[in-house]
Formats: C-alpha cells, sequence, structure tokens
C-alpha cells in the first residue's frame, strides 16, 4: 500500500489513513458465507460479487460507485472490511461521494452500518466525515450531516 495519500487540495491525510487502516484493514480479506445458488441473480449477491474476496490493493473506488448498493447489501462478516476500504480509498482518490455513500445516508440505512462496526471504527468514521465536509456539494453535506447525527447519537448510547 501507498505510505502518503493526498486530498483534492494536496493536503496529506495520513494520520486519517492510518487511523482507517488500524481499525478497519485486515491483512486477509474476510470470507464470505455461503449462498444458495438459486439466488445468484438476487440483487445482494450480484451487488457483493465483485469484492468478494478482494484486498483493498485490488479495489478502487469506483467500484464502489457502480454498485451503489453494496454497502446495503454486504454481510455483516465483511462490512466493517469494505466500508473502511471505500473510506481509505476515498482519501486516496481524493473523491469524497460516491452512490454507495448516498445509499446509506439514510437513518435506517446508516443505523444497520452502525450495528456492524466496533465503538473505535464509529469514532474513525465520524471523523472521516467531518474531514470530508469542506469537499462536498450542499445536497452532500446534508446527506454527510444525516450521518453524523446517526454516529453521534450510536456512539452515545455505547458509552452508556
Amino acid at each position: 500500500m501507498l505510505d502518503t495519500f493526498l486530498n483534492q487540495t494536496g493536503e496529506i491525510s495520513l494520520s486519517l489513513a492510518d487511523k482507517i487502516k488500524e481499525h478497519f484493514w485486515t491483512e486477509t480479506p474476510p470470507e464470505f458465507p455461503s449462498f444458495d445458488p438459486a439466488y445468484a441473480d438476487d440483487e445482494d449477491v450480484v451487488e457483493t460479487a465483485a469484492f468478494v474476496g478482494k484486498r483493498w490493493s485490488e479495489l478502487n473506488f469506483e467500484l464502489f460507485d457502480e454498485n451503489s448498493l453494496v454497502l446495503d447489501c454486504l454481510p455483516k462478516e465483511t462490512l466493517p472490511y469494505y466500508f473502511g476500504a471505500f473510506l481509505y480509498l476515498s482519501l486516496l482518490e481524493g473523491r469524497y461521494w460516491s452512490n454507495a455513500i448516498s445509499r446509506v445516508s439514510d437513518i435506517p440505512g446508516f443505523l444497520r452500518l452502525c450495528g456492524f462496526l466496533s465503538f473505535d471504527q464509529m469514532r474513525t468514521a465520524e471523523e472521516y466525515f467531518f474531514s470530508i465536509l469542506d469537499n462536498l456539494e450542499a445536497e452532500q453535506i446534508f446527506e454527510v450531516k444525516k450521518i453524523l447525527h446517526v454516529l453521534e447519537r450510536v456512539l452515545e448510547s455505547r458509552r452508556t
């Protein structure tokens, strides 16, 4: 993996990228649960097929954009790893909005995602979303603020 990452303004995002890697990355991608071949055309299976067994170095931001339902469809065993990959690649490629994030920016969608993240992973995601606000358009800022609201509430509930 590359050691430094530049965002659109040319600033190094190394410390946040390191945190993301520390809290989400593993040497080996998580295994996907087996599925019944009768469901091979099911939307969940189709959306996640491009991610099965892929390391972060084999992914790119465009893959998340093309598979916009992926963060909704990933099995719980794999969601933290690939959500972390999305955050990491976003910093790497200097692209901060994706169809994949817009699909989970509603409160139920992001609550589902939070249910599979550790406290440290949620804190890191919160830092990521705060850090990208200046790089977004007004509508995207509104969506990210909804995500931040959910993160704040879930983090607060886990503290008590």
